[in-house]
């Protein structure tokens, strides 16, 4: 109950920072992005942490003759991974109460003399557009630059959030299973579409909330089951394909997928520590993840006693497979918080594709773009 309120603050503070209805978003260089995700954190997050350290009043304006100091100090806010905010803890002062029947609705003029003492902020540069709408009647209630087209910052990922929670629900978890081919010493890792897996308990964001499924705990599951059936020699393969088609989009600009400099994964089903390859504060990520988690499976198998013998091929797990072990991720509801409160590109990616796949369509950019919309 706690981790499913956590998740509903999440999104009302998000959607009230925004008014009513906000159609449009805040765009900033390099910030443009495709399908459930983009290329940067939310700055509205960052204006909370300045709202909470008093550069900011409780009604939304700048105090001490309407000049915001220039560094805001950090406050101290609930660990989310590698990053902490005090959004969870302390929402600002909401435009109109959560409650449906809680009184009229403020007028465009309350609403303008918060949103104006909010848009000055540096951080979200100089594309910024904001309308307003009451979702009832359709009435614009405050527009800013409102009829100039800009590419949507994370805001969407409230799209993604309240998709996924919608169709498949809060408490549900995304598997990684091993299956062996019957009659063989075949196994198969295959991937679930869970981003939050990491490969064990020393891996970054395995001790922040929420708590990961772990590759290694599969590893030792496997091995148990293997040596239990008098099996210690095995050949691995890994499946991948739950998800369909390209695993980066047209639109990503090479930035986001080079080298040390890369921001996104590309996209799989089957994935840890979100593709980074060793430390991940150098910021390197894997062009193959799918491939990185097979090869790093197979070492904590043959740790675990079931020594891994020939390449490591991809393929697709047999129907007539039996499962060996699995491990399971945390409910949506802490995951969509946890892509929510640290904006995850990667997290928003996978879980777009598990709507579609939810409403019987593929698993691609496109399949996950309709799904939402619809």
């Amino acid at each position: 109950m706690q981790r499913v309120r956590r998740t509903a603050i999440g999104l009302a503070t998000a959607l009230v920072m925004s008014g009513l209805v906000v159609l449009g978003a805040t765009g900033r260089p390099g910030n443009a992005g495709t399908g459930a995700a983009f290329a940067d954190r939310a700055a509205l997050l960052e204006l909370y942490a300045a709202r909470a350290a008093g550069s900011i009043d409780e009604t939304g304006t700048i105090p001490s003759g309407g000049q915001p100091p220039s560094q805001p100090q950090p406050v101290a806010g609930p660990a989310t991974g590698r990053f902490s905010y005090p959004v969870l803890s302390h929402p600002a002062i909401p435009l109109a109460p959560l409650e449906l029947d809680a009184g009229k609705l403020p007028s465009g003029q309350a609403i303008a003399g918060r949103l104006d003492g909010l848009l000055w902020d540096p951080r979200f540069g100089d594309r910024v557009a904001v309308a307003v709408v009451d979702p009832v009647t359709g009435r614009p209630i405050y527009v800013h630059d409102a009829g100039t087209g800009y590419t949507p910052a994370s805001t969407t990922k409230l799209l993604t959030a309240a998709a996924v929670l919608s169709r498949m629900g809060p408490a549900a978890r995304l598997r990684t299973t091993v299956v062996r081919t019957t009659g063989t010493d075949e196994i198969v890792l295959v991937g679930g579409g869970d981003p939050t897996l990491v490969s064990d308990g020393d891996s970054f964001a395995a001790t922040g909330y929420p708590e990961p499924a772990r590759l290694s705990t599969l590893a030792e599951r496997t091995a148990k089951a293997l040596v239990k059936a008098g099996v210690r020699k095995v050949n691995l393969r890994y499946d991948a394909g739950l998800f369909e088609g390209p695993a980066r989009a047209a639109s990503w600009a090479y930035s986001y997928v080079a080298g040390g400099s890369a921001v996104v994964t590309p996209v799989s089903a089957l994935v840890v520590d979100h593709g980074y390859v060793g430390d991940p504060l150098n910021r390197i990520r894997s062009m193959d993840p799918a491939r990185q988690a097979a090869e790093l499976f197979a070492r904590q198998l043959s740790a675990a006693g079931v020594k891994v013998s020939g390449p490591i091929q991809p393929k697709t797990a047999g129907a007539k497979a039996t499962e060996l072990a699995a491990v399971e991720s945390p409910p949506l509801s802490a995951v969509v918080e946890h892509m929510l409160v640290d904006s995850d590109n990667d997290i928003a990616e996978s879980l777009a594709r598990h709507v579609a796949i939810a409403s019987k369509q593929p698993a691609t950019f496109d399949g996950a773009a309709a799904t939402i919309r619809a």
